[in-house]
């Protein structure tokens, strides 16, 4: 009877055992705890903290599976990132001075007492710049220059565009690309003719040309230089 109860005792704490957590606490009731150690057998006890740590060591390695994952994803996305931001657009600005120069006359547009070159660029672009032979075109923020693509026109007249313009007149910034939100449509733009490829035009601190893929404009005044390209493939900007 004695060896009977004293397996049965064995029996008890090996269920126990299995039930409870890493502290001891028995999970069916929540109300039965030992402290770690204290009343169990030493086989028991060896088992306990062979399946737990086995689980903690198992949950450990799949977090850090899962962290390294995450930290190669982002490596791979900042890389291409990196990649397209650290682009220079100047460096890779087109040589226009290879493009042929033509007479601005054909491509000067005149309206109360402003004149501006115009042209038809890619991509349904119209890009428009200040006559520097013309006083009133240079202000004290020097030749204006953008580009614009009619996106929408209303029954009431006015116009969306898609812009092409400066971040900055005031110290001649760079540029970006932004969007007007329906108001008046810029009577210069209808009927500009196309600048052929192959060729530029200038005046004073400006040149745009057109390439066999590009349209492309830079404003070189004093050391520094602004410009953009547009691409099928994409505008750059500085």
């Amino acid at each position: 009877m004695i060896r009977i109860r004293g397996l049965h005792r064995l029996l008890s704490n090996n269920r126990d055992t299995d039930r409870a957590g890493p502290t001891g606490k028995i999970a069916s009731s929540g109300t039965r705890c030992r402290t770690s150690g204290v009343g169990e057998h030493p086989m028991n006890e060896r088992h306990r903290k062979q399946r737990y740590f086995g689980r903690t060591v198992g949950i450990r390695r799949s977090a850090i599976a899962a962290m390294a994952a995450l930290l190669l994803a982002g490596v791979m996305l900042g890389s291409a990132c990196t990649r397209e931001a650290t682009a220079d657009p100047v460096a890779q600005f087109p040589d226009l001075s290879q493009l042929t120069l033509l007479d601005a006359g054909p491509f000067v547009w005149t309206s109360r007492g402003h004149t501006q070159i115009r042209f038809a660029a890619i991509n349904g672009y119209v890009c428009v710049f200040g006559d520097a032979s013309n006083p009133r075109n240079v202000s004290l923020y020097g030749q204006e220059l953008f580009c614009d693509k009619r996106i929408e026109s209303t029954p009431q007249g006015n116009c969306r565009y898609q812009q092409i313009t400066r971040t900055s007149k005031a110290d001649k910034g760079p540029f970006k690309l932004d969007e007007t939100d329906g108001g008046y449509c810029l009577e210069q733009l209808d009927g500009a003719p196309p600048l052929p490829v192959g060729n530029r035009l200038s005046s004073g601190t400006i040149t745009c040309g057109v390439g066999a893929d590009f349209a492309a404009c830079v404003d070189a005044t004093g050391e520094t230089r602004h410009g953009f390209v547009i691409r099928p493939s994409g505008n750059d900007l500085f």
